[in-house]
C-alpha cells in the first residue's frame, strides 16, 4: 500500500473534481498573497508599493513591489509561498500517507517554479544588495550597495 491508495478512489464525484480545480485557483491567490505580504512587511510605504495583478497574455498572476528590498527580504518573499504550499504538504504527506497533500505539495511546488528559479540566482548576489522587482518580468534588478 502506497500513501493508503489500495482500494481507494481520489475523486469520488463531480462535486469533489469541482472543488479541487476551485481549491487551486484559491492557492494560486494565496500564493501570491503570500509574496505581497512579506514585500508589504519590508516595504517602506508598505502595501502602497505592493500591486497583485495577472499578466493576460502570458495567464500569469502576480505580485510586484516598487521599493527596492534588502536581498535576504526579497529572498524571504520569493521563497515562502514554496515552502507553505509546496515543502510543508508534501512532507505532512509523508507521515499521514494521505495522497490529497502530496498531490497539492507537487502541484504548489510547480507553480512555484520560476519563483525557485529567482531564489537560486538570488544566492549569487551580494548579501549587502537591494533587489528591485522586475516590473513586467519574471526577474529582479541588482542595486549595488557596497561602494
Amino acid at each position: 500500500m502506497v500513501f493508503g491508495l489500495k482500494d481507494k478512489i481520489l475523486f469520488e464525484s463531480d462535486w469533489a473534481i469541482f472543488f479541487f480545480v476551485v481549491f487551486f485557483f484559491i492557492s494560486i491567490l494565496l500564493h501570491e498573497f503570500i509574496h505581497a505580504f512579506i514585500f508589504a512587511k519590508y516595504a517602506k510605504k508598505g502595501w502602497r508599493s505592493v500591486k497583485i495583478g495577472v499578466l493576460w497574455k502570458k495567464l500569469t498572476p502576480y505580485a510586484h513591489c516598487s521599493e527596492s528590498l534588502k536581498r535576504n527580504e526579497y529572498i524571504l518573499a520569493v521563497i515562502l509561498p514554496f515552502i507553505i504550499q509546496g515543502l510543508i504538504p508534501i512532507f505532512y504527506s509523508f507521515f499521514t500517507s494521505e495522497i490529497l497533500f502530496l498531490i497539492y505539495g507537487i502541484i504548489m511546488s510547480t507553480a512555484a517554479g520560476g519563483d525557485i528559479l529567482i531564489f537560486l540566482m538570488l544566492l549569487r548576489v551580494s548579501k549587502k544588495s537591494k533587489i528591485l522587482d522586475h516590473e513586467s518580468e519574471c526577474g529582479f534588478w541588482v542595486i549595488n550597495t557596497e561602494n
